[in-house]
């Protein structure tokens, strides 16, 4: 018979040899941990089928949780619970509901001070892993809340309450405690009762109520600041291993995760490439307060492309979002091109890339650039790494023994930070000790050191250049200044890092932000800003800030303020504003961004509003005008500025209620004036007043 092909047969042939060759797609399965036997509200440790899971997981699969708690009660190692190792191309899924995640991986813990239990999950040396859709949780909580119910006059002790289902756990300490506002459950704007230190061990006072009391023989000093009728929350340590832990792993994505309760740092990432972190929430639940004793998110020599939006911190006794890379020194010279160089903290083997940047800065702090074209890690010794690096070009001419440098090749090419939230955090919001920073869209409330820190630590991290603040809100913040500086503001910048001295900030914006209600002193700024090249503030808003800015200019170069707007309100202020004659009483008549309004019909009535200009120049001054026909007529503005005094009148029962310009003046940066209205006839109404830079 004579041999036929079909038509089509030699194409067929050609694309079948054309497909063997092509690489296998991962496609992946799904893997229900309930096919290892992890089934969720049962109260049977669930560890083991969780971990042949995701031992079992190919490039592709997805390990997907029902809904429910799932007990994590043995432990791994003395390191995890869960292990996720040389892993690629896998997610964890957990449940969801309306969006919000509803799988808990619940971590059985041991009473007991500075407890160090295994993290819940520890993410090392893998590739494309993503973990969604869990909350994260202990039991019992190693920490617990109670309302003040008697204090020793003598200020010996305290006594508080505990709710019921709250821990209350006799002879334990009293580490990263704070006080807080009851009706409101905010931070109270004082130091927090301890730290890294406890003043005494708890015991119980009376089990049948659920009093529990702390005494100290010498006194407790914390009282000074304590009344009857506030929150105080305490942990039992704060130095154990993190909960959540990646490492050495590339393009991870952590996503729509909640923790309820940590024991150290809620999450700690290092020595990772291509990071994504979003709707992460790190909250309390029912009576609790706290959430952790340290950091929210620590992330530590992190590599590539960094994005974090849609974050909710509360509750974290340190830092809500830490970003660090560490400095370098030279150890030893070989050639023009050869040195040694240590570490400021140990990679533990990192690759420094070739040709990423190296940072050398002069003795003045300038930085001269050079590209790696070789790099050898030598090991770690003293909490320090070594590397032999060889530079492409000679090394610049006042290269030397101790010459100090950052790393390009151990920190991110950009970090983004957008759409996050911090409140209650008894440390600072973000603490960002890199390069290229994008922070845009953070609100910040109720954070007891500076809301945002930049430069580097008294003991680690880099003077970051190119960062960026903008379109964020700031509300009651920087209370207290952070404790390693002692340098107080809401967003300040500072090298204070005792170690590595010379390199300073650089390239700093600072725009289109929004400073609430701080009111704490002259020398306790909105923007502080120290050691610095090139800082721009444009089209911030102060309002009821006591003073907005101040720059060391012995320290900042090439630092501009513009187009600021300085607003002074009457609601809740009686450092800035005064009601100095007569007697007045709340309007039902709202105002600027509908604050209460005050009126008078007191003969003489007088209120007067300090007003503090960021930077010597021009600005217009406006009062918010509260219209109402039984208005003054004629009240009479005052506007004390650099030439005298400027007076005008103004009717408050024609027009619309709003900003009314009352005039053009000239004020010194940093300078006090009062602006003034008093009352001719009618009601004299007042509200707000406001400075707009030009």
């Amino acid at each position: 018979m004579k041999n036929t092909r079909h038509p089509l047969s030699s194409g067929l042939l050609r694309v079948g040899l054309f497909l063997a060759f092509v690489p296998t797609l991962a496609l992946g399965v799904t893997r229900p941990v309930s096919d290892y036997f992890a089934y969720p509200d049962d109260g049977i440790d669930d560890t083991a089928g969780i971990n042949n899971a995701i031992t079992a997981a190919q490039d592709g699969d997805i390990v997907t949780f029902a809904a429910g708690t799932y007990d994590l009660k043995t432990r791994f190692d003395d390191e995890r619970y869960l292990k996720i190792s040389t892993k690629t191309g896998i997610t964890l899924q957990g449940a969801t509901s309306g969006g919000v995640p509803a799988t808990k991986l619940l971590r059985h813990v041991t009473v007991e001070a500075m407890a160090s239990p295994p993290r819940i999950f520890y993410l090392f040396n893998s590739t494309r892993v993503t973990i969604s859709g869990f909350i994260f949780d202990n039991t019992p909580h190693l920490c617990t809340t109670g309302t003040v119910t008697a204090i020793d006059s003598a200020g010996k002790y305290v006594r508080v309450q505990i709710p019921a289902g709250l821990p209350m756990e006799a002879g334990q300490p009293c580490y990263a405690a704070n006080l807080w506002e009851p009706a409101v459950a905010e931070l109270k704007s004082v130091a927090n009762v301890s730290a890294n230190s406890s003043p005494a061990n708890w015991t119980i006072h009376d089990a049948t109520n659920r009093i529990m009391e702390l005494n100290k023989s010498t006194g407790l000093t914390f009282l000074a600041n304590t009344a009857v009728g506030d929150r105080l929350s305490w942990h039992y340590g704060w130095n154990g291993r993190s909960q959540l832990e990646v490492a050495k792993s590339t393009t991870v994505t952590l996503d729509n995760l909640v923790v309820r309760n940590a024991i150290n740092m809620a999450l700690l990432i290092g020595s990772t490439h291509d990071l994504t972190l979003s709707r992460i929430v790190m909250k309390p639940e029912g009576a609790q307060l706290p959430v952790g004793p340290r950091d929210g998110i620590h992330i530590s020599r992190c590599t590539g492309t960094v994005s974090i939006s849609d974050l909710e911190i509360t509750g974290v006794r340190m830092d809500g979002l830490v970003v660090r890379t560490p400095y370098a020194d030279i150890a030893s010279i070989a050639s023009a091109t050869q040195f040694n160089l240590l570490t400021e903290l140990a990679t533990s083997g990192q690759t420094i890339p070739v040709g990423s940047s190296v940072t050398f800065f002069s003795a003045t702090g300038n930085p001269y650039v050079r590209l790696v074209a070789a790099a050898t890690y030598n090991g770690d010794s003293g909490g320090r790494s070594s590397y032999t690096v060889t530079t492409q070009t000679d090394l610049p001419s006042f290269a030397a023994v101790g010459t100090e440098m950052k790393l390009g090749g151990l920190m991110p090419a950009s970090v983004s930070i957008t759409d996050s939230t911090f409140k209650n955090i008894a440390g600072s919001a973000l603490i960002l000790f890199t390069d290229d920073i994008t922070v845009d869209h953070l609100t910040a409330t109720k954070v007891m050191f500076p809301a945002i820190h930049l430069g580097d630590n008294s003991g680690s991290g880099v003077c970051g250049y190119g960062i960026t603040i903008r379109n964020s809100t700031f509300d009651r913040c920087g209370w207290m200044p952070k404790p390693e500086s002692g340098i107080p503001g809401v967003i300040t910048l500072a090298a204070i890092n005792d170690t590595f001295t010379t390199p300073k900030l650089r390239d700093v914006t600072i725009e289109a932000n929004i400073f609430r209600t701080h009111l704490a002193s002259t020398t306790n700024p909105a923007v502080n800003a120290f050691d610095t090249d090139g800082l721009a503030l444009t089209d911030n808003v102060f309002e009821n800030v006591r003073q907005p800015v101040l720059i060391a200019a012995t320290s900042v170069t090439g630092d501009s303020v513009a187009t600021s707007d300085v607003i002074v309100d009457n609601d809740n202020n009686t450092v800035t504003h005064a009601e100095v004659t007569g007697s007045f009483g709340n309007s039902g008549i709202t105002g600027y961004n509908a604050s209460k309004t005050r009126f008078s019909s007191s003969t003489g009535a007088k209120a007067t509003w300090t007003v503090t200009p960021p930077r010597t120049g021009s600005y217009d001054v406006y009062v918010y005008k509260i219209v109402h026909s039984t208005s003054d007529t004629n009240a009479k503005i005052s506007v004390t500025h650099s030439g005298g005094t400027g007076v005008t009148y103004v009717n408050y029962t024609t027009g619309t209620s709003g900003w009314h310009k009352v005039g053009t003046y000239t004020f010194t940066g940093g300078t006090d004036y009062i602006i003034s209205n008093e009352r001719s006839n009618g009601y004299l109404r007042t509200d707000a007043v406001m400075l707009m830079q030009l």
